[in-house]
């Protein structure tokens, strides 16, 4: 009798855990497969921190579920992904380094170059989805790549009223989380965009121009005044090569535009050349110096 007593508690055992395993292997659940560069850092999910590496794979119940992603000289990331059940959601996420040693952690590691670039170009994809937006003193839109002219590549365009709307252009594009050193930013009044600028000039162009080779216009900032009896000078000169040099290195090829460099300054230096009736704008094949 005790025997048969016992086997019935076994029995109920089996059952109950073979009951369990199955509600536990049944519920709904979905999958988080993990595209990370760095190849590993602290996911922070629930509250609870846990360690996360490139290729992994988390199993969650089904539902919106907020991430953060941090390591230790990157920067920290937000980003929220939905689990649906039954089905895999790819995450990508690449930190970004905020020095030396992180960025070489990044360069070294060839999974986590191609990483970064797809984190990128989702990002780019999701803000051109965005666009337009506008704000205060500000307009923001796509336009077409100067960079890469007769091409379907998209830049974004931020048109302005003052330095102050642009400055609240920028800032609500960083605030939505997105790294503007990753996009062609043009900014300007109308369809007159700056380009490029440093402190010692700037580059315009007109983001409607139809031509196989836009046309644009490098400007001198906050040069001396000089009487115009003044010939051209080595200042202006060392611009021109500068701008040119730091423009290709940012990857506008020169051969893809023709290029002036503004003779609203250079009426500084002749004003026979300015008023007179050989006025023209001069393209950088040209020599400045007054005869």
């Amino acid at each position: 009798m005790q025997l048969r007593k016992s086997h019935i508690i076994i029995g109920v055992i089996i059952i109950v855990t073979l009951v369990a395993l199955g509600w536990f292997f049944s519920r709904p659940a979905g999958k988080v497969e993990f595209a990370l560069a760095p190849q590993e850092a602290t996911l922070r999910l629930n509250d609870t921190d846990q360690t996360i590496n490139h290729k992994q794979v988390l199993t969650l119940a089904p539902g919106t579920y907020d991430l953060t992603f941090f390591r230790d000289g990157f920067s920290s990331e937000e980003t929220t992904v939905v689990v649906v059940d039954g089905e895999t959601t790819r995450l990508v996420m690449a930190l970004q380094p905020q020095t030396e040693a992180a960025q070489k952690i990044i360069d070294d590691n060839s999974e986590s170059v191609a990483v970064v670039k797809e984190y990128r170009s989702l990002q780019r994809t999701t803000l051109f989805d965005a666009l337009p937006m506008s704000g205060v003193g500000y307009q923001i839109d796509t336009c077409p790549s100067i960079k890469q002219p007769n091409s379907d590549k998209t830049a974004i365009c931020i048109t302005v009223e003052s330095d102050a709307g642009e400055q609240a252009g920028r800032l609500a594009l960083t605030r939505l989380g997105y790294d503007l050193d990753d996009y062609e930013v043009l900014v300007g009044q109308d369809n007159l965009m700056t380009v490029y600028k440093k402190d010692t000039y700037k580059v315009e162009t007109y983001n409607n121009d139809p031509s196989d080779k836009p046309k644009l216009y490098i400007t001198p900032i906050g040069t001396p005044f000089v009487s115009p009896e003044t010939p051209y000078h080595d200042q202006l000169e060392q611009i021109r090569s500068t701008s040119l040099a730091e423009l290709e290195a940012a990857g506008y090829n020169p051969d893809n535009y023709v290029i002036f460099f503004s003779d609203s300054y250079l009426a500084r230096y002749n004003e026979d050349i300015y008023h007179g009736p050989d006025h023209h704008d001069y393209t950088l094949e040209e020599k400045y110096y007054v005869e």
